[in-house]
This record gives structure tokens, sequence and C-alpha cells, in this order.
């Protein structure tokens, strides 16, 4: 028995996605913008969802499930090979579960500063992101010697309030900052636009906590929140109509241009 874990363990670690914080900071420095998936849906439902979400440009998908790590890790290695390839999926859940996450597929874990002993006993291929909350944490993951090319995440409100300047963190750390999404009147659109645009803080990856949560509104908004994220349009948000009657939440006015702002007619919202 312990033979045959180590064989699937190995054979996981072999065809496991790219490695995340590459993923989530390509050498372009283009932003890149990740989804957090919640939700119940039975594995034929999550494959369908998942195979979507990477041709929507989803950087890695998240999740604090396991089973829902099996599941998106499953259907993202059919894609070996073709474009897109496969987004790695990145376990946030109980640090008590990451054992059983990485044999699931998971290609990167997030743990906090009391987990710090935790990152020597995990293989090298699977990248730890470290959740963190004051500038102390930062230098607790470096004074552990644990900083370099690390990752960080972080609340990307905090960020903005606080001015979080890049130079608390190790010069090659990616720093992933997190927003809710849903927000009213669009809030995580301006203020992850306005986040990345900071060149004193330099964040270049966003993830959207809770952006699919099983509903039929995932692909949808996903779709929609990942083209503004990364959209060059001016700070009003503009969108055309085609993307507005995909959604089916806007008028399509022959193509016209529209405020986003004003396009917050998420059924979950109510």
């Amino acid at each position: 028995m312990l033979l045959l874990l180590v064989a699937t363990t190995h054979s996981l670690l072999a065809t496991r996605a790219p490695p995340a914080i590459k993923t989530l900071s390509p050498r372009s420095k283009a932003l890149t913008v990740s989804v957090e998936y919640t939700g119940n849906l039975d594995d034929l439902a999550l494959a369908q969802l998942s195979s979507s979400l990477r041709k929507v440009d989803a950087a890695t998908l998240w999740t604090p499930s396991v089973a829902s790590v099996a599941a998106l890790y499953k259907e993202q290695n059919t894609a070996k090979g073709d474009f897109p390839g496969p987004c790695p999926v990145i376990f946030n859940g109980d640090s008590a579960s990451v054992p059983e996450a990485i044999t699931a597929g998971a290609s990167a874990v997030v743990l906090s500063t009391v987990d710090l002993q935790m990152a020597a006993e995990i293989d090298a291929s699977v990248d730890v992101l470290w959740r963190i909350s004051s500038h102390d944490d930062v230098l607790r993951v470096v004074d552990a010697g644990l900083g370099e090319a690390a990752g960080f995440v972080l609340d990307g409100s905090w960020a903005l309030e606080l001015g979080f300047m890049r130079p608390t963190f190790p010069a090659d750390a990616v720093v992933v900052a997190t927003f809710e999404a849903m927000q009213a009147e669009n809030g995580e659109i301006r203020s992850g636009r306005a986040l990345a645009s900071e060149v004193d803080v330099n964040i270049r990856s966003l993830l959207l906590s809770g952006a699919c949560v099983g509903d039929d509104e995932d692909l949808q908004y996903s779709r929609f929140a990942i083209a503004q994220l990364r959209s060059k349009m001016s700070s009003e948000f503009r969108i055309d109509g085609l993307t507005g009657a995909a959604n089916g939440h806007f008028g399509t006015g022959g193509g016209s241009a529209r405020y986003a702002a004003e396009k917050t007619a998420w059924k979950r919202q109510r």
C-alpha cells in the first residue's frame, strides 16, 4: 500500500500542471487573474466549468476543497499539449489537508505563518504561497529562509488602504492580491485595476475570491471580470455590446459602448 501511494504521488508530480508561481507572474509581466471555486458541483459539471475557465484566461484555479482539487486537476490535465494549456490548481483550504491536496494534484498550497515548519515537508515541485496580513508576516517567512522565489497572498483592499510597499517583499517574490467577487458597483474591478496600476506596489496577480460557487453565473461572471481586469481600456471600464449580450446582463445597443459600472445585475447579489 505504501509503495502504491508513493508511486501514485510521484506519478502526479510528474504530470502536474506548470508551476503555479511562474504562471501567476509570467515573464511578460502581464496582469494575471485567477478565480476561486467553492461550490458543490458534481464531477461532470465541475469538469465542464474547469474547461471553460481555462478558455476565458483564468491563470490558476483556487479551491479550499481537496475533492475539488482532484476533479479540477483531472480535467486540467486533459489539456496538456493543447492551447490554452492546463491551469495550475491551488489549494487554499485547511493546512491539515495539505498532504491530501498535494496527492490530489495541487500545484501549489497556501499556508499561514503558523505553518512555517510544514513547508520543509512539501515536495519541491509544489509551490507554497504564504497568506499574510502584516509586514511582520513577511519578515517571518524571510527569516525562516523561505522568502526566495516565494509567493505571498494578501487582501487587496488592505494593500490599497495601507499602501503596502513592494520593498517589504523579497525582490523575486510573487504577490497575489485577493478581492471578493461580485462587489456592489463592480468594486472588485475598480479596486483590482487601481491596485495593479500602482507602480510602488507592483502587484501583477489578482484572485477573485468566491468567483465560482456552483451556480449558472460562474462562467459568465468569470469571463466578465477577467476581461475587465486585464483590459487596457480607460478607467471607465467600457465594454462592448457583444460581451454584454453574451453575459445576458447588458443591453446590446448595436454594439455601442456602455459603462460596466452600471451593470451589476447579477442574480447572486439579490
